[in-house]
């Protein structure tokens, strides 16, 4: 598992979690540069998002991009962002996510239809459709 992110104050706190039980299959990266980013996104096998609170969605929406099949928390704005596009799981709920991350690596079919799917749904919040959907509110 590679956690990207900011080292904060939860992330450090993540960290030593880390470090005290012994866990070695975890990589922690610290930032990573936009320019830098498409790499990890290009070898990773699905992006798991167990936010517990969002206020768009935009890293879900990121990661289907890189045709990445998308795995998130059922809160806050999530569903409706991601609708049918995402598996969903309880983020406070390991066991949750355990099993919803275990259904995607031994479906390749589901695999593959979260792809599409995320690929459709990408298509709803371009830039483009924004910048025209901003136009449009101009003109009336």
């Amino acid at each position: 598992m590679v956690l990207v992110g900011k080292k904060n104050y939860f992330y450090k706190k993540l960290e030593q979690f880390i470090q005290k039980n012994n866990i070695t299959d975890v990589i922690l990266t610290d930032f990573i540069s936009d320019q830098n980013l498409p790499t990890i996104y290009q070898n990773a096998l699905a992006y798991v998002f167990p936010s517990l609170y969002e206020g768009f969605g935009l890293p879900p929406l990121e990661a289907m991009t890189f045709n990445l099949p998308v795995l998130s928390s059922n809160t806050s704005c999530l569903p409706e962002i991601l609708d049918q596009a995402a598996l969903y799981f309880d983020p406070e709920k390991t066991e949750n996510i355990s099993n919803v991350l275990n259904r995607l690596i031994t479906d390749p079919n589901l695999r593959s239809q979260l792809i599409s799917l995320g690929q459709e749904r990408i298509k709803l919040f371009s830039w483009q459709n924004c910048a025209q959907l901003t136009l449009l509110a101009y003109l009336k």
